[in-house]
């Protein structure tokens, strides 16, 4: 980190962390660089999205939950699960479907092919740092998020873009909540691809970006000098 000469970001809480290293620092959140169609849902099973890389953590802390109101549902409920084959194993539920490690292309499309996506976080320091990005992607693909307050309390309004817990029993709620009232979902989904619309598209907000880029060129040469004063064992 010290050999940067400036760092893109996209959340405060990294911005917070690199400064001891790195002076240069922009926070940009995610954007969406386009919105997918919408999809038309023709199957009458419930899907259920866990996605994610490092989660087992955050998982085990709603598993159970997890477990009773998947189990209740049975067949009527398929889960997508992705990557992490020991969330995979300990689901106990008849209709589940494993997808290794995979392109981003096709996790998009194994997200967007779903109805409800679990986001479980844990409430740490290290992911009170991550982005929204995920319920930003939710939003576009017309998935409902079910996310915990850490991360998304800012960004999804509960019960209107998305639904938020903040204990393993308010999880279990949600979930059966969004397996059970379809129309809820629908009405959820549709309002987080209104706000994704509005709000996070890049094609609004890359004048920012632009803008700092620019600025970093036009510093270049004092950034250079401060450089090599920061880290001269590059320069030896």
């Amino acid at each position: 980190l010290r050999c940067l000469h400036a760092a893109q970001v996209s959340t405060p809480g990294i911005a917070d962390r690199l400064r001891e290293y790195v002076s240069e620092i922009a926070i940009l959140p995610n954007h969406l660089p386009v919105l997918p169609p919408v999809r038309i849902k023709t199957e009458p099973i419930t899907r259920v999205f866990i996605g994610a890389y490092n989660r087992g953590e955050d998982w085990a802390e709603i598993s159970n939950q997890a477990n009773r109101v998947l189990g209740y549902f049975g067949e009527s409920v398929q889960i997508e699960v992705l990557h992490d084959r020991r969330i995979f194993d300990g689901l106990v539920a008849p209709n589940k479907r494993f997808t290794p490690r995979c392109s981003y292309s096709l996790y998009l499309e194994l997200l967007g092919s779903c109805d409800i996506a679990l986001l479980p976080l844990r409430d740490t320091a290290f992911n009170r740092c991550k982005s929204d990005l995920k319920f930003v992607q939710c939003a576009a693909y017309g998935v409902a998020a079910l996310a915990p307050m850490p991360v998304y309390a800012n960004s999804v309004e509960d019960g209107q873009t998305g639904v938020l817990y903040r204990s393993p029993n308010e999880f279990m709620t949600g979930l059966q909540r969004l397996i059970q009232e379809p129309e809820f979902r629908d009405r959820l989904t549709a309002q987080a691809r209104y706000s994704a619309m509005n709000k996070r598209m890049l094609a609004d907000h890359y004048e920012g970006r632009h803008a700092w880029y620019l600025d970093l060129i036009g510093k270049s040469p004092a950034l250079c000098a401060d450089h090599r004063v920061k880290v001269p064992e590059l320069y030896d």
